[in-house]
């Protein structure tokens, strides 16, 4: 950072970055989800050729945890985050 104050640049946008960039892959893993519901992590992977870990991360991220042999939203109900708060 002190370099960019040295050199006068004040501009906080990002700049551009070397190296791989990022994959869009989430709408890929929706919509094979939606063909079949209840893949395995490592069947979807497997699939749209990624890495397990890569399709569990972006799954995690969106909400989906794998229960049951299926890929349902992570969400909590009322009674249960109030139990919660009272065994605290």
């Amino acid at each position: 950072m002190w370099n960019w104050v040295t050199e006068g640049n004040y501009n906080l946008e990002d700049n551009a970055r070397t190296g791989r960039p990022r994959l869009k892959v989430e709408d890929d893993i929706e919509e094979e989800l939606e063909k079949q519901a209840k893949s395995s992590v490592r069947e979807v992977a497997s699939s749209l050729g990624l890495n397990k870990d890569t399709v569990h991360r972006r799954l995690r991220q969106s909400g989906r945890v794998p229960k049951f042999g299926q890929l349902v939203p992570h969400d909590l109900t009322v009674d249960q985050k109030t139990s919660n708060v009272a065994w605290c």
